[in-house]
């Protein structure tokens, strides 16, 4: 005997998979999850461009109100910033499966994984900081606060432009 690959919790919702279709958004790929969130790469069928689809994971029932509240809290946190290295939120929503959030799809890696490929040169990671360090003035400015400010919430495009990820989750 073997305990199932998911909870019961996990199992009495319904999970979103690649091919799905939430309102105009069609779900083509996962590209990852964390703690709270699964994240889509999606086609805004309406707009006709690739966007990021988050929505919070299954869970306990007795934390659906607080997961809900939390992604509400990171949508109206992100939703007040706009920054060449804030990631972009363009809609948020609910379905079945929960609330979601759409983004702007990246192109890059997060800066965790660059950290992984070993050393970063000392040019590149200064202008990583120093994106960061734009962004949290932005978002200080207007009263939002990172919560989980670390490499894996930031984002690294090919260009070297870091972008901060996850408000308030």
């Amino acid at each position: 005997a073997r305990a199932p690959d998911r909870s019961l919790e996990e199992a009495r919702a319904p999970s979103l998979r690649p091919g799905d279709a939430v309102g105009r958004f069609e779900l083509l790929r996962e590209l990852g999850r964390g703690g709270c969130g699964v994240v889509f790469e999606a086609r805004d069928r309406e707009l006709n461009r690739s966007v990021a689809f988050k929505v919070i994971r299954p869970g306990p029932r007795e934390q659906d109100a607080v997961r809900a509240e939390l992604l509400r809290r990171e949508a109206e946190a992100v939703a007040q910033l706009s920054h060449p290295n804030i990631v972009t939120l363009y809609d948020v929503g609910r379905c079945e499966s929960g609330p979601y959030l759409v983004l702007e799809l990246l192109d890059g890696e997060p800066l965790d994984r660059r950290i992984a490929r070993g050393p970063v040169a000392a040019p590149e990671a200064l202008g990583i900081a120093l994106g960061v360090a734009r962004a949290l003035v932005h978002a200080h400015g207007r009263g939002v606060l990172h919560r989980d400010l670390k490499p894996g919430n930031v984002f690294v495009t090919p260009g070297g432009v870091p972008k901060v990820l996850d408000f308030g989750l």
